[in-house]
């Protein structure tokens, strides 16, 4: 057997799979190579999870929603909430009468599916072009020539936020509000826990 032959001073996979450590994702695909020859469904216990890193087991797994669910989440950070009582977290961001629609299987899925999907078609794209490029173009303009600019604070950031208040139909000025209800919730499922996400205001809708 394939696992017979690695060298007993090998580090065994429970010592190299970190799936909660940032910096394994630095250069995880050794790791991952592995898992695939030894332990192609992998138990990772501390979040009492199994870990896919085959193609074919994706597929098959993805094609059964009656067996496997998306519904209790899709993020790394969800579980670890769960597993460590802190839940509460995620339903200060999440109305629980709300649906989020990677969190939905099928048929849900493909009813919300089809509500989105008009506003994401090429012929709904291609009508906010126009739009998009007088957009990039204000805010390379708005960099002064010979500055140090940081191009993620300056062009990267505030450009999808500016697309997707368009989409939502929000008002323009409340495209700081859409940015700092997004960073919060990416620090939510990043992980950061709940010291990240204490001062942070539950988002009200615009008025």
């Amino acid at each position: 057997m394939i696992a017979a032959r690695i060298s007993g001073t090998e580090p065994s996979l429970a010592g190299l799979v970190r799936l909660e450590e940032p910096e394994f994702y630095l250069d995880p695909h050794p790791v991952y190579d592995r898992m695939r020859i030894e332990q192609p469904v992998y138990y990772y216990a501390p979040l009492d999870i199994f870990v896919l890193t085959r193609h074919a087991d994706m597929r098959a797994v993805a094609r059964r929603p009656d067996l496997f669910s998306s519904a209790r989440g899709v993020v790394l950070s969800q579980l670890q909430y769960e597993r460590d009582g802190a839940t509460e977290i995620m339903d200060q961001f999440i109305d629980p009468e709300g649906e989020i629609f990677a969190f939905t299987d099928p048929p849900r899925h493909r009813e919300l599916r089809k509500v989105l999907m008009p506003a994401f078609s090429p012929r709904a794209v291609h009508a906010m072009a126009a739009q998009i490029r007088e957009s990039c173009r204000l805010l390379v303009a708005s960099i002064s020539p010979g500055a140090v600019t940081d191009v993620v604070d300056q062009i990267a950031a505030p450009l999808p936020i500016g697309v997707a208040t368009r989409l939502l139909g929000v008002p323009r000025e409340h495209a700081a509000d859409i940015k700092r209800w997004s960073d919060a919730r990416e620090l939510l499922t990043s992980g950061a826990g709940s010291r990240a996400a204490s001062g942070v205001p539950r988002p009200s809708s615009p008025r």
